[in-house]
């Protein structure tokens, strides 16, 4: 099979290549890595998420999470507070740092995805969004 005709080999450059663009774009504007955007982009949506809701979410073990979570709070970006009905529970809240950065990032981040899908369509920007979704689903029942 040619290299460049297989689904997964591009899908990986293009992850590779993507996420190391958008990374450096993000450090070089706000200072926060692919993986803290993440966070916050959850935490913005939802203040007060659980902490096992985060590791859900992305799929990431409760070290790695604690660990971004840690230099996050360190940096001002997150609050980190015990839920009152359930002590065992950790939940996220975004700081006024944070918040204030909100826009910025989100439009750091729409930009990101216009330059990756210059020249489609919006038809083939939602077929591509669902391509994407479905390959993931598929290899997800498959863990």
């Amino acid at each position: 099979m040619n290299l460049f005709r297989s689904h997964g080999f591009l899908l990986n450059r293009l992850a590779h290549i993507g996420s190391n663009q958008l990374e450096r774009e993000l450090l070089f504007q706000f200072d926060i890595t692919l993986s803290q955007w993440a966070v916050l982009s959850i935490v913005w949506e939802e203040e007060g998420i659980a902490l096992s809701r985060i590791q859900e979410v992305l799929d990431v073990k409760v070290s790695t999470a604690s660990g971004v979570i840690k230099r996050m709070e360190k940096k001002g970006l997150l609050l980190r507070k015990q839920n009152e009905h359930d002590k065992r529970e950790i939940q996220l809240f975004p700081t006024d740092q944070s918040r204030k950065l909100e826009q910025d990032v989100i439009q750091t981040v729409k930009d990101f995805n216009n330059k990756l899908l210059g020249g489609f369509t919006p038809e083939e920007k939602v077929m591509f969004t669902s391509f994407i979704q479905r390959g993931f689903n598929n290899l997800k029942q498959h863990e």
